[in-house]
C-alpha cells in the first residue's frame, strides 16, 4: 500500500494514518524514515525556507506520524526512528539534516519514556554510509565515488545490510526487552572517530587506560528496513 504525501504537514500524516487504519484496522510498526538533505559549506547559506523544509521533513514528520498513530496501537506496538551516524560525529555540509537527526535521537529516548507504561517501544537506527538515492541527488560524481570510503571496512553499506536493524527491533519475540535505544550499523564510522577523538585528546594517559574506555562505545550492531508501515493479522 504506497500513499503519496508531503509528511511535513500535520493534516498529510493524519490522512496516511487514517487511510493506513481503515484499511487495516489497526497498526502494529511505524517506521519513522522520511528525510531530504541538502549540501551546504557555510550556515551562511540556510536561510528559513530551507531549515524549515528540512526540519519539517526530518523530525516535525515523526511527532506527527506518532501522534496518529497512537491511537491506533497498542500493547507490544513498536516504533522505530531513523536517525543517522551524523547525529553522533557530525557533518560540515549537512549541517541542518544532522540538527535534525540528533533531535530524533532525543525524540526517541523520550517518547520511549512516555510510553513505556502503554507496553509501546521505541527505538531508533541510525546508519552510516549507506547507498541511497539521497546519495547522487546530493553530491557530486567526485564526492559519491569516494562515498564511504572513509570508514573502518572502506566502503558504503547497502539498504539489505541495514534492513534486519529494523526487522529485529519490530518483533517483540527478539527485542521485547529494549526501549528507548539506537542501533548503529555504520561500518565502525562512529567507534573510529571516537577513538581518534579519544587518543588525541588523552595523549598523556597510557594507551591500555584509553582502550578500556573504548569498551564503552562499542555498540552491539544488528543492522534495517524503511518501510513505512507494517501490519500483522
Amino acid at each position: 500500500m504506497a500513499i503519496p504525501a508531503d509528511l511535513g504537514f500535520d493534516e498529510n500524516c493524519k490522512r496516511v494514518v487514517d487511510e493506513v487504519a481503515n484499511t487495516y484496522g489497526r497498526i502494529d510498526i511505524l517506521v519513522n524514515n522520511a528525510a531530504v538533505q541538502y549540501k551546504a559549506s557555510s550556515v551562511e547559506e540556510m536561510d528559513e525556507e530551507r531549515l524549515l523544509r528540512v526540519f519539517r521533513t526530518n523530525i516535525f514528520s515523526y511527532f506527527f506520524m506518532c501522534r496518529h498513530s497512537l491511537k491506533h496501537m497498542r500493547e507490544g506496538c513498536s516504533i522505530i526512528n531513523t536517525s543517522s551516524v551524523n547525529a553522533y560525529k557530525g557533518n560540515a555540509k549537512l549541517l541542518d539534516y544532522t540538527a535534525t537527526k540528533g533531535a530524533i535521537v532525543a525524540f526517541t529516548r523520550g517518547l520511549a519514556l512516555q510510553l513505556v507504561s502503554k507496553g509501546i517501544r521505541v527505538n531508533g537506527v541510525a546508519p552510516g554510509p549507506i547507498w541511497t538515492p539521497l546519495i547522487p541527488a546530493s553530491f557530486d560524481e567526485e564526492e559519491s565515488a569516494k562515498f564511504g570510503s572513509q570508514v573502518p571496512m572502506k566502503r558504503a553499506g547497502q539498504p539489505s545490510e541495514v534492513a534486519p536493524c529494523y526487522v529485529f527491533l519490530a518483533c517483540n519475540a527478539d527485542s521485547s526487552y529494549i526501549t528507548g535505544q539506537v542501533l548503529h550499523p555504520n561500518g565502525m564510522s562512529s567507534l573510529s572517530l571516537s577513538v581518534c577523538g579519544m587518543v588525541k585528546g588523552l595523549s598523556r594517559r597510557n594507551s591500555s587506560e584509553c582502550m578500556k574506555g573504548v569498551g564503552l562505545l562499542v555498540v552491539v550492531v544488528f543492522c534495517l528496513l524503511s518501510s513505512l508501515f507494517c501490519c500483522f493479522e
